[in-house]
């Protein structure tokens, strides 16, 4: 892996040489110094004609790109290509520190490399899926947190390979995971991260049916664990039941199509599989507090305040 690191307009950037491929990567200063902050509501959807690489740190919420849902627990790296939309929300209560980072990929000396190399064929896959995310590991916490430090005398040139080393080793562990047959990290990691991965991945999938039971025993038989097993697993992990993982996430997915669409309540409703417009609208209300309409015209209001 080669580094080329500069500094343009308020962005650290770097030339990363790896699988096959030059990356040109960048991130804006100020975001390495940002403080843990506490965000009320969702970000704004965005996308980008870059890659996106999005570290958070501490935080628990709900990643959203094209419109499903990506739970995430404490330390997740979450990977985008380009031109998917997406947005997040922020658990209430949670503190986070977030860092984006943008690239772009320029297929190198593929000659020698007899076509496509490896990281190619991973970012094929992730442009097929949409998204990738998993827990982030010791080495990339110890690499952000060594780039987030105010450091006197420090260069471009280690901020730069700080910066290129953080971005190897998170496409190391994606093209490792692509490599073993996997959609994510989970071959890579031990068995509480492992069960972690799996959980994490099967609710991204969950809460559009409301089928407790039947996709409780699922995701027992995937981790091998009994029903009170994977429950106190859930408690000791998250905090929170079987029960009410796949409500948060369903909440989480109709707030979404709430703010972000224009579906009806009724079409909302029939997206997520209940029973009426009636239904759909009193379990919202039961754990928000507001009908869905109050909800949609209130966070479009704070959007219109905010620009």
């Amino acid at each position: 892996m080669e580094r080329s690191p500069e500094k343009r307009e308020g962005h650290v950037t770097a030339s990363v040489l790896l699988g096959g491929c030059l990356l040109e990567c960048f991130i804006a200063a100020d975001a390495l110094a940002c403080p843990p902050r506490e965000i009320q509501g969702f970000t704004e959807e965005h996308y980008h004609a870059s890659y996106e690489l999005l570290l958070c740190q501490g935080g628990a919420g709900f990643q959203f790109a094209n419109g499903t849902a990506y739970g995430y627990q404490a330390d997740t790296v979450f990977l985008f290509p380009p031109h998917v939309r997406h947005a997040s929300l922020l658990n209430r209560g949670q503190r986070e520190r977030r860092t984006s980072i943008r690239f772009l990929v320029h297929p190198w000396d593929r000659a020698r490399n007899g076509g496509a190399g490896d990281l190619e064929r991973v970012l094929a896959s992730l442009r097929e899926a949409g998204c990738a995310h998993f827990p982030m590991d010791g080495r990339m916490t110890r690499l952000l947190d060594m780039l987030r430090e105010d450091t006197p005398g420090r260069g471009e040139l280690e901020t730069g390979g700080l910066l290129a080393a953080l971005f190897g080793r998170v496409l190391q562990v994606l093209c490792r995971s692509f490599g073993q047959g996997g959609s994510g990290a989970g071959q890579m990691l031990d068995d509480t991260g492992r069960r972690k991965f799996l959980v994490d991945h099967y609710f991204d999938r969950v809460a559009d049916s409301g089928e407790e039971q039947g996709r409780l025993k699922e995701l027992c038989g995937q981790l091998h664990l009994s029903p009170s097993q994977l429950n106190r697993f859930l408690k000791e992990t998250y905090g929170v039941t079987f029960k009410q993982r796949t409500v948060d996430v369903r909440l989480a997915k109709i707030k979404y199509y709430l703010r972000y669409t224009d579906l009806t309540s009724a079409e909302i409703a029939q997206r997520m599989n209940f029973p009426s417009d009636s239904s759909f609208s009193l379990f919202f209300k039961q754990h928000e507090g507001m009908t869905p309409t109050a909800f949609r015209r209130q966070s479009r209001q704070e959007a219109v305040e905010r620009e």
